[in-house]
């Protein structure tokens, strides 16, 4: 009888051990969650006071960039740049999460995907090479290929741009 109250103890034991173990994973998801709920709070924060500095028409300005950029103002380049703030925050965020793997393995929720929905936004001459200063002060393993893929993009379109102006000024 005292050989099997010992195996029931010592199973017991390792019962509550189990259980501890499942409780600190728990509490390691919930912080994990939390972390994650922070920073999507802070970017779109941040996004909210880039996107509060653009005006009432910062189509136009975009316009400008894109299609008529000798008529681009300081103030049409200054509103392009809070666009391209806005969406490299929202790029940072998509690469955090898909690292930490909180898109639940969904493949279409990737950083290259955000990059090629959303590459268009630095398709002009002024967007490019905004980029370029901006790759320069990444340092190597830091998403520094993110943004080699974001000025693929963002040249391909400008590219595309180029041939469709110079379609209609014939």
């Amino acid at each position: 009888m005292d050989k099997l109250s010992n195996w029931l103890q010592i199973c017991a034991n390792i019962g509550i051990l189990g259980g501890l173990i499942m409780v600190g994973f728990q509490i390691y998801q919930a912080n994990s969650l939390t972390a994650a709920q922070l920073f999507h709070e802070n970017v779109e924060s941040t996004i909210n006071t880039q996107l509060s500095m653009v005006g009432e028409n910062p189509d136009a300005s975009m316009e400008r960039i894109f299609f008529e950029p000798q008529l681009a103002t300081r103030r049409d380049h200054l509103i392009a740049e809070r666009y391209y703030h806005v969406t490299i925050r929202q790029l940072n965020r998509a690469s955090i999460f898909a690292a930490s793997g909180l898109y639940g393995g969904d493949s279409a929720v990737t950083p290259g995907a955000f990059i090629r929905l959303n590459g268009h936004i630095f398709a002009s001459e002024h967007g490019v090479n905004w980029l370029k200063r901006i790759h320069v002060s990444i340092p190597e393993g830091r998403g520094r290929e993110l943004y080699d893929e974001l000025i693929a993009v963002a040249m391909a379109g400008l590219k595309q741009r180029k041939v469709i102006l110079s379609a209609r000024e014939k």
